[in-house]
């Protein structure tokens, strides 16, 4: 099967919301890991649905190796940010789960240069699974304030982190504060900029 396609199929079965479902979308994810590691949302899609089944030492373990691996930086610009991001979070989740670790959690962290993020955060990611296409993550706050790739800043605490062009994503956008500081209710949509040889057809997850 291809990659792309385990994917989608891990997708949809988190979206049924059972236990059994997210087995068979974490055995989908692994098979796409090892078909295609040089797509980041192999390692993400893997590693986040590890943390969904309260596995953070392994979802740890799967972004350890992403973040040291060498993605198309042309096609796959800013994805080390979100991959970063992911493991200081699996990290916390660890750490959390088996304090006894944590200690040694934080010196692991430290040989990629992170710690452990204490302050509240907010991150909207998104995946596609169409190839050479372009769709943009679009966040509007609950004051009608909307933010994406080519658009000035217009939401408060509010950045957009990776702008993948060629396929797959992920994309994220991140805002920072805690919950009483930002403008919720936020609505997040997928946009097309670029259709790519599956025409309008994006398949895939916000998450």
């Amino acid at each position: 099967y291809r990659a792309d396609m385990r994917r989608l199929a891990g997708e949809r079965l988190e979206r049924i919301g059972t236990a059994s479902a997210l087995v068979l979308a974490v055995d989908a994810y692994a098979g796409a890991l090892l078909d295609r590691p040089d797509h980041p949302s192999s390692h993400r899609l893997y590693a986040m649905a590890l943390l969904k089944q309260d596995k953070p030492r392994e979802a740890f373990e799967v972004l350890d190796k992403a973040v040291v691996r060498k993605f198309i930086s042309e096609r796959f610009g800013g994805v080390r940010d979100v991959l970063r991001a992911d493991l200081a979070m699996a990290a916390a989740a660890w750490a959390a789960k088996e304090p006894t670790k944590a200690e040694g959690i934080r010196a692991r962290l430290l040989e990629r240069d992170l710690s452990i993020d204490r302050s509240p955060s907010t991150r909207f990611v998104l995946v596609w699974e169409t190839d050479a296409s372009d769709v943009d993550i679009e966040v509007v706050d609950g004051a009608g304030n909307a933010q994406r790739h080519g658009l000035p800043t217009a939401i408060k605490n509010g950045k957009l982190t990776s702008n993948i062009s060629d396929g797959f994503g992920p994309e994220q956008f991140v805002l920072t504060g805690k919950e009483d500081e930002l403008a919720f209710p936020f609505e997040v949509k997928a946009r097309y900029a670029r259709t790519g040889q599956a025409g309008g057809f994006a398949m895939g997850k916000i998450e």
